[in-house]
């Protein structure tokens, strides 16, 4: 479906969206709905939950597996055990004060709401109390990471940290093709000390422009900086695997 009924609920101001689905299962379905469900939460900054038909719903011609998922903004929170004969909950901690500073942040969901204002109109709000044990402690289910913008995980670390690596080249062989080998003296940064290795392996760009310095004009730069400059040089690649071990 190009646009889900969910775009325009989330639109109108829903932050949690439940799809009570009854699609069956096929072969490499799974991975198509995980996809479906985080593409959507993202793009709406929503919660989606999904539960598909469990398994008494078979008949002879089409089988369900109830699969069950809870997404927050393209981040899989949990996720039920598929083909389960016996009925099945999961739980999950959704941020949703979160999710609408991330709406207000982003100005194409505020232009999206105002271009399908007469799509939206017709959703109706209703309100209800519930009883929440204020005085109770109700620990979170969520893990929070001790450092959110490194992985834990070595293989994703290693990734990031190439990502960076190559943002922080492209970006260097803009400057120095906008400012010259001659204004070279002015072009003394950290993507410099780090990247000159592979700006050497870029078209167009001779080898002595590459920047290849190995001393900074910071003087304020603590031992620790200046040793792992020197590692750098003697190594002589600076590859993703290096900047994830520094840091």
């Amino acid at each position: 479906m190009p646009i889900p009924p969910s775009s325009y609920a989330a639109l109108a101001g829903a932050t949690v969206l439940i799809n009570l689905s009854a699609s069956n299962v096929t072969v490499g379905k799974e991975d198509f709905r995980r996809l479906l469900v985080a593409d959507q939460s993202g793009r709406s900054l929503a919660a989606y939950l999904y539960a598909a038909a469990g398994t008494g719903e078979s008949t002879t011609d089409l089988a369900w597996d109830g699969q069950g998922m809870i997404y927050e903004n393209a981040t899989r929170l949990a996720e039920t055990k598929r083909f389960a004969y016996s009925p099945q909950l999961i739980t999950a901690d959704i941020d949703l004060d979160r999710l609408v500073q991330d709406r207000m942040r982003q100005s194409s969901f505020g232009q999206a709401m105002r271009n399908h204002r007469n799509d939206t109109a017709a959703f109706r709000t209703v309100r209800l109390t519930a009883d929440l044990h204020v005085g109770k402690r109700l620990p979170l289910e969520r893990g929070s990471e001790r450092f959110p913008f490194v992985p834990s995980d070595p293989n994703q670390r290693n990734e990031r940290c190439r990502k960076i690596y190559e943002i922080q080249v492209q970006g260097l062989v803009k400057r120095l093709c906008a400012a010259g080998t001659d204004k070279r003296s002015a072009l003394l940064s950290l993507a410099e000390i780090i990247c000159p290795w592979k700006l050497r392996g870029q078209p167009r760009r001779p080898h002595r422009d590459a920047g290849c310095r190995q001393h900074s004009s910071n003087f304020s730069a603590g031992g620790r900086t200046r040793g792992q400059r020197r590692q750098l040089r003697d190594r002589g690649t600076g590859g993703p695997a290096f900047l994830a071990q520094s840091g």
